[in-house]
């Protein structure tokens, strides 16, 4: 008698377990990867307005330093034009 109880509970565990699905192969699975790759694609997104605006940044601050450097080699090149002039004129 024990023995065929114990059949009998094994052959229904093998039988319940044999209907199962994967979780892999499941609605609720398929929804949660799409739910992520949706994710994923907004932060993709997100990183690349966030390194256009950090590089137009940059590029921006450089052009502005390089303005003014030139703004200022231009008035130290005038200053010593004049210099000049004036050195040669006191020749």
């Amino acid at each position: 008698m024990k023995i065929l109880s114990v059949c009998f509970i094994l052959a229904v565990i093998v039988l319940c377990g044999c209907g199962k699905k994967n979780f892999e192969d499941t609605e609720a699975y398929k929804e949660i990867i799409r739910q992520q790759e949706e994710t994923d694609k907004k932060l993709d997104s997100i990183k690349r307005q966030n390194f256009k605006q950090l590089n137009d940044t940059v590029n921006n601050n450089f052009q502005y330093k390089l303005d003014s450097l030139k703004r200022s080699t231009d008035s130290l090149e005038k200053e010593l034009e004049k210099s000049i002039k004036i050195l040669k004129n006191i020749k």
